[in-house]
C-alpha cells in the first residue's frame, strides 16, 4: 500500500471520528443521530448490517434503529432483536456488553449457544456479530451491534475503534438524556448534571458562573464554591476572551440558538487546556435566565486520535486479508481499491482491476439491474443494497456472486465512493440451477449433440487431445464446446460441468459417445 493510499484511508478514519463527534454534539434528535452514525460506521467498517439497542435503568430497550436490514429476509431477525430482546439481560451478546462495558465478538452466531438470536440470524445468512457499548456517564447506555455474512475472527484494532466510537456516541445519548431531564424536572436534571462526563457550567446573563458539575471541577482544579460568582473570563486564556464574549452576546441577542467554538482555558495550576465549547440559552417560563456551556477536553480527544492513527495501519489489514472479496469503487463504477480475494474470484491482477470498472466484469444480462440499484443508492433511496449477479472470469467462465454495496458520503453528505462485498456462490448456484433444471423437465439446459459427445468422453477420463482425436476435431474446438457447455450449465470448471450434465441425464451413453 502506497503512502498516498495510507493517507487517504487515514483521512477517512479521522473524518469518520469527526463526523461522529459532530453528531454527538449537534444532532437534533437521538434516534436520527444514531441512525446516521450507524450508517457511517457500517460503510466505513464494511459490515453491512447494524442495529442499536438502548439500555435504560439496566434494562434492554429494542429500537427501530437499523441499517442494511430492510430486506424481508431479515424480518424474523429484526423482530427477535427489537421486540424479544427486552428486559434485564443475563446472558447472550447484549448481556456481555452491558455487564462488562467492553466490545464483544461472536465469531459464529449459528453455533454459539449463548447467542440467543442464532436461529433467525442463521436463516438471514448472518455469520458473525460484534457488539460495542455506548458509554454515558461511565455506564452502558446502549449497545451498537454490527453483523456480517462471513465468519470473521476477532480483530483487536476494530474492537479498539468501536470503543472510541462508542464513547463518542455515548455523549449523544448522554446529551439526549440531559435534554429530557431538563424537560422532566429540575431534580432529575441536577442528577445528570452532576454525573455528566463533560464539564458543564451554568452562567448568568452577565457571564458569571452560577454552578458547575464535578467534571468541571476536575477539569479546572477549582471547586464549585471557589468559582461561584466569578466571571467566566477568569478561566479563559486572554487571547480567547474576545471570541467567548462575542459568542455569548450572540446567543443573548437571539442570533444563535446554540454556538460551538474552540477555546483554551487555564486551570488552577496554570496549565493551558484546549477545549471545545458548546453553549445554549437556558430558559425558564420562556425567559432567558442564563447560558449552559458544555466544555469538552480536546487534549483527551487528541490522545484518542493519536491512538487511532497508530492503530489504523493494522486495521486496514482487515480489508486486505478479508475472507470475502472487497473493493472500493468510484461513483462511475471504476475500482479504486481491491483485495486479494476479489482478484482470486475474477482472475485479474490488482493492476488490471484498477484499470477496469465493475461493468467490464459483469455478465451483460446483469449490468442494467446493477446500474439501476446503483443509481437509486446515489440519490439516497436506500443506504445499501444486495443482489445476486454474475461476473465473467478472466478465462471466460461465469462466476455467481452475492453482492452487498454501501455508499460512503463526505462530511457534507455528498456521495464519495461505495464499498462492495463480494461472496463467491458459484457452487451453491450450480446446485440450485441443477435442481431447478431437473424439476423443469423439458426446460432443462439443452446441450448440442457435439457438446454432449465432448462432455461424455471427458466423463470417461479422456484428455482434451484424446477427445479431439476420437471426434475428428481440433483440440481448440473441444475447448470451445466445453466453454459453451459450462456457460449453459452455470459451471465454474469443466469437471463441474460434467458432474451437472451427468446428474441431469444430459450425456450420451459412453458407447455412443465413443463411437461418434
Amino acid at each position: 500500500m502506497g503512502d498516498q493510499d495510507r493517507s487517504r484511508s487515514g483521512g477517512r478514519g479521522f473524518a469518520l471520528l469527526g463526523r461522529i463527534g459532530a453528531l454527538a454534539a449537534g444532532a437534533d434528535a437521538l434516534d436520527s443521530g444514531l441512525q446516521t452514525a450507524l450508517a457511517e460506521i457500517c460503510a466505513f467498517t464494511g459490515w453491512p448490517i447494524g442495529h442499536v439497542t438502548l439500555v435504560r435503568e439496566g434494562e434492554l430497550m429494542g429500537t427501530a434503529i437499523w441499517h442494511g436490514a430492510e430486506d424481508p429476509a431479515f424480518e424474523s431477525f429484526r423482530r427477535a432483536s427489537t421486540e424479544e430482546m427486552r428486559g434485564r439481560p443475563s446472558h447472550g451478546l447484549l448481556a456481555r456488553v452491558v455487564l462488562t462495558g467492553r466490545p464483544q465478538w461472536v465469531v459464529d452466531v449459528a453455533h454459539d449457544p449463548t447467542f440467543l438470536r442464532r436461529e433467525p440470524a442463521a436463516s438471514a445468512g448472518i455469520a458473525t456479530a460484534l457488539g460495542s457499548p455506548l458509554l454515558a456517564g461511565g455506564e452502558v447506555a446502549g449497545v451498537l451491534e454490527l453483523f456480517t455474512f462471513e465468519l470473521v475472527e476477532p480483530d483487536e484494532e476494530l474492537l479498539r475503534l468501536m470503543s472510541v466510537l462508542g464513547t463518542e456516541l455515548g455523549r449523544l445519548v448522554e446529551r439526549a438524556r440531559a435534554e429530557a431531564l431538563v424537560r422532566d424536572g429540575e431534580e432529575r436534571y441536577r442528577l445528570l448534571f452532576e454525573s455528566a462526563t463533560d464539564a458543564i457550567f451554568l452562567e448568568s446573563n452577565d457571564s458569571r458562573i452560577m454552578a458547575m458539575n464535578a467534571a468541571a471541577e476536575k477539569l479546572t482544579g477549582y471547586t464549585a464554591k471557589e468559582l461561584e460568582g466569578k466571571h467566566v473570563s477568569e478561566l479563559i486564556a486572554p487571547e480567547y476572551a474576545e471570541i467567548s464574549r462575542i459568542q455569548f452576546e450572540r446567543k443573548l441577542r437571539g442570533e444563535a440558538r446554540e454556538t460551538r467554538f474552540q477555546s483554551v482555558i487555564i486551570d488552577r495550576s496554570g496549565r493551558r487546556i484546549a477545549v471545545e465549547v458548546s453553549s445554549a440559552l437556558v430558559r425558564r417560563d420562556d425567559v432567558v435566565v442564563g447560558v449552559q456551556a458544555v466544555v469538552r477536553n480536546l487534549d483527551a480527544e487528541r490522545r484518542a486520535e493519536f491512538a487511532l492513527r497508530e492503530s489504523e495501519e493494522r486495521f486496514r489489514g482487515a480489508f486486505d486479508a478479508a475472507a470475502i472479496g472487497m473493493g472500493l469503487l468510484s461513483l462511475d463504477g471504476r475500482w479504486l481499491k481491491v483485495n486479494a480475494k476479489l482478484c482470486e474470484i475474477v482472475g485479474y491482477t490488482f493492476e488490471e482491476m484498477l484499470t477496469m470498472s465493475f461493468q467490464e466484469i459483469t455478465h451483460p444480462d446483469d449490468i442494467e439491474a446493477d446500474l439501476a440499484l446503483s443509481r437509486r443508492l446515489l440519490v439516497g433511496v436506500f443506504p445499501s443494497y444486495q443482489m445476486e449477479k454474475r461476473y465473467i472470469h478472466k478465462d471466460g467462465h461465469t462466476v455467481w456472486i452475492h453482492l452487498s454495496v454501501s455508499l460512503v458520503r463526505d462530511a457534507d453528505g455528498t456521495p464519495a465512493y461505495s464499498v462492495a462485498q463480494i461472496l463467491d456462490i458459484t457452487d451453491r448456484k450450480a446446485v440450485e440451477l441443477g435442481k431447478a433444471a431437473a424439476s423443469a423437465g423439458p426446460g432443462a439446459p439443452r446441450l448440442s449433440p457435439r457438446e454432449r459427445q465432448v462432455l461424455g468422453l471427458l466423463a470417461e477420463g479422456h484428455t482434451s487431445a484424446e477427445t479431439a482425436a476420437a471426434l475428428g476435431i481440433g483440440e481448440e474446438t473441444v475447448q470451445t464446446h466445453v466453454r459453451r457447455a459450462m456457460t449453459k450449465l452455470s459451471a465454474r470448471t469443466r469437471t463441474q460441468a460434467v458432474a451437472i450434465a451427468l446428474r441431469l441425464g444430459l450425456l450420451d451413453e459412453p458407447s455412443a459417445a465413443a463411437a461418434a
